[in-house]
């Protein structure tokens, strides 16, 4: 067996299935973050919206919105509705959600998929592509993730590997058992939950991962950006991006095995520089308790501080 082809059976092992549905799917993800108004950057997230859809060819099967109680299947105007809602109507809503899937029954999480929400004080839009992306380079995905960082303002964002599941969906009590048991092991699979998170913008980071968005003001937190590349070696890139920088940690992306002592010291590298702008009181993700748990969450956030 190749490293790719080991590598894509290792997420397929992964994956969360019951009874012929997918609750749960490794993916690689792009996450911003932002507070304020969704009004205050149209234009950037309009251009991250319709680049998101042209990278995934627009090949979804189903989209939900806030006012549904379940996803539908995909109208030929749905792809034309963020667009409206931001430029086609003068009326405004306290909530606006997107979530176009491309999985195989409503409500299925996928890899290949794109979310906004957004309410007045805060937001974030994610893009959600297939792991076997990176599998023989990593260039390209890099290049999308800085592109994006371009184009929207933002708190702060990530790239990497992470989870993808339907936090509206059911099963939620499953999920979260299977989150808590790959947290662990896997310190490079970015525990998703981005409705919990979008409420730390702009408190400070969620914490480090393959990329690493950090505004100006957060750099100027930790000396500044050019204090902040020195202290870096030559496997951390510093980028430039709209609002701040983007950091990579290593080469490409990896979700590490502890159990294997793959423990990503790029990453930590990365982790023990910014966690002085890490939010140390997010709420909780997941954990034995389920989403009351805040101690095991803290514990799994600060793992490479």
């Amino acid at each position: 067996m190749t490293a790719m082809a080991g590598r894509s059976a290792s997420f397929d092992r992964l994956t969360y299935r019951k009874n012929g549905f997918v609750y749960m799917k490794p993916c690689l993800d792009i996450i911003f973050y932002w507070s304020g108004s969704l009004f205050d950057r149209i234009d950037g997230v309009l251009a991250c919206y319709e680049t998101c859809v042209e990278v995934l060819e627009g090949r979804f099967k189903y989209y939900r919105t806030e006012t549904m109680s379940s996803a539908r299947p995909l109208r030929k105007d749905t792809l034309d509705l963020l667009p409206f809602w931001l430029r086609g109507t003068k009326s405004r809503r306290d909530v606006y959600m997107l979530f176009l899937e491309n999985g195989s029954s409503p409500d299925e999480p996928s890899d290949r998929a794109f979310a906004l929400n957004a309410t007045p004080a805060r937001g974030y839009i994610q893009l959600i592509m297939q792991p076997s992306v990176v599998d023989e380079s990593a260039a390209r995905f890099l290049e999308l993730a800085r592109t994006l960082g371009l184009m929207v303002s933002y708190d702060f964002g990530q790239a990497g590997f992470a989870t993808h599941w339907n936090y509206l969906g059911r099963n939620q009590k499953g999920v979260l058992g299977v989150l808590n048991a790959l947290a662990p092991r896997y310190p490079g699979l970015d525990i998703s939950y981005p409705l919990c998170t979008k409420y730390i913008a702009p408190k400070g980071i969620k914490c480090a991962n393959w990329l690493t968005f950090v505004t100006f003001r957060d750099c100027d937190r930790l000396g500044g950006v050019a204090a902040l590349k020195e202290r870096f070696d030559s496997a951390i890139v510093v980028h430039d991006a709209k609002d701040g920088v983007m950091i990579q940690a290593g080469p490409s992306p990896d979700i590490g095995d502890v159990n294997r002592q793959a423990n990503l010291p790029h990453y930590h590298q990365v982790g023990r520089e910014l966690a002085p702008i890490r939010f140390k009181d997010h709420p909780p993700l997941f954990g034995p308790r389920g989403v009351a748990d805040k101690e095991v969450t803290e514990k799994w956030l600060g793992r490479f501080d």
